[in-house]
């Protein structure tokens, strides 16, 4: 089979144009971090390895419908690596295999390589249940899942999250099982005083039931505020699940449950390093987002009514290229949110994101000014959904989209609604088609344009 490692030695100073001033800066390089990149066309599966030569890496494994299929992805991988200025280095020898977690089960260190490659192979996990014992063993064999005998094996079997969910009220736990392991699992916490939900979560995303989940979602954390996150994400990141694909932080109801802008995310930047992540959800107040550089997210929503301009420009300048969907709430400025369009001059180039599709720019009070930029953008013809709803636009902006109506047709959607429009400015959209989701409209309050979701 195909097995080639491409090699990509450390960049030095360049100078360059700073998007948002248009005056010449120096751009820092790496010079003494070298990357490099494995890939392995393996019948129906394309697997890789991305990374910093000495030091941290990434991995993953993607199957197809078919072989065809699979060359197919690997091509397309080849010309990322290409476009991305790595050199071939020639035939490589093994391809890179995922370390074991830090004081991790000696038989999960056996049989983690195999899983994290081909997560989807039932067998690999039947295979370690097998060699971790009884009650683990018989559990993996019972399809469907047999509730009878995880209730009267609970404790072995979900280890340290049974005795955090017997600890006391407020604590709340779901989890989906396949093959014997914990496959889904959602913990919240919304009690009084704190639910140590970080302190569960290093354990058990280290123990035989959590090791491989392949979705993990976080609800309330009453950690000391009304609800902070900033704990959760450092303890997921160090524990590093190997398949971890989607990850929710923050799934509350709000206002019901707390107010969107009493929580605080926190520091979200060690999320990046996570090996298997497709699919992340933020949804809270203030959140710090840093340098975003993954090779495997495919989908990034950010739900705020406060975001930041260093914020909005992370999101704007990431290095994401399997992107295809991106969602973000910007929010109002009474409550932190100082982007502006300009911000967003690197997303509006076409640059970014060679397969994003779906676009949202929601929640913003600048959507009026944002429909004569998002015209002009050479983003535009790649996308089929984009989504302005939650938002300012006015009838003056109806009037530039209406403007502009041949360059939106090729959209599958184009979603408006929960915006200032009135009647005119919903007969002006009208024109588009049926591909305009107009829906339900708010009132403009005299003089004043506001967001849907701030406080």
């Amino acid at each position: 089979m195909p097995r080639y490692e491409y090699f990509k030695a450390g960049t030095p100073d360049r100078t360059g144009i700073n998007p948002f001033t248009k005056q010449p800066i120096v751009i820092k390089g790496r010079p003494s971090i070298h990357r490099f990149w494995e890939i392995v066309l393996d019948g129906k599966t394309v697997l890789q390895c991305l990374g910093d030569v000495g030091g941290r890496s990434q991995r993953w494994a993607r199957s197809h419908a078919d072989e065809a299929r699979a060359r197919d992805a690997y091509a397309h991988v080849l010309q990322h690596v290409a476009a991305a200025e790595y050199e071939p280095r020639g035939e490589a020898l093994l391809l890179g295999q995922p370390e074991p977690s830090r004081d991790a089960d000696p038989v999960l260190a056996l049989w983690e390589p195999r899983i994290a490659l081909a997560p989807d192979d039932g067998d690999a996990y039947r295979e370690c249940a097998a060699a971790l014992g009884p009650p683990r063993a018989e559990f993996a064999g019972r399809t469907p899942v047999d509730e009878a005998f995880l209730q009267a094996h609970r404790a072995p079997l979900l280890g340290s999250l049974a005795a955090w969910v017997d600890a006391d009220e407020g604590r709340s736990l779901d989890v989906r099982w396949r093959h014997g392991f914990a496959h889904h699992a959602r913990l919240a916490f919304d009690g009084d005083g704190s639910g140590e939900i970080p302190t569960v979560l290093d354990a058990a995303l280290r123990e035989p039931a959590g090791r491989f989940l392949r979705s993990l979602t976080i609800g309330m954390n009453r950690d000391g505020t009304p609800c902070d996150y900033g704990r959760v994400i450092a303890a997921i990141a160090a524990a590093a699940p190997p398949i971890l694909e989607t990850l929710f932080i923050g799934d509350f109801d709000y206002p019901d449950q707390v107010e969107i802008s009493w929580t605080h995310i926190g520091n979200a930047s060690p999320l990046w390093s996570l090996p298997s992540l497709r699919h992340l959800t933020l949804q809270g107040g203030a959140m710090f987002l840093g340098y975003i550089e993954s090779p495997t997210l495919e989908h990034l929503e950010v739900r705020t009514g406060g975001l930041s301009k260093a914020a909005v420009r992370s999101l704007a300048g990431a290095e994401a290229p399997r992107l295809r969907t991106l969602r973000v709430w910007f929010g109002d400025q009474q409550y932190g949110a100082d982007g502006e369009v300009a911000d967003l001059a690197p997303l509006l180039g076409g640059g970014a994101f060679p397969e994003l599709r779906e676009l949202g720019l929601m929640n913003a009070e600048f959507t009026d000014e944002l429909c004569g930029p998002l015209l002009a953008s050479p983003l535009l013809p790649r996308l089929e959904h984009l989504d302005l709803s939650m938002g300012t636009l006015t009838d003056a902006g109806a009037a530039v989209l209406s403007a502009g109506a041949a360059k939106l047709r090729h959209l599958r959607r184009l979603d408006v609604s929960d915006n200032l429009l009135s009647e005119k400015g919903r007969r002006a959209l009208g024109a588009l088609g049926p591909l305009v989701h107009v829906g339900d409209q708010r009132e403009m309050r005299t003089g004043e344009r506001y967001v849907s979701v701030g406080e």
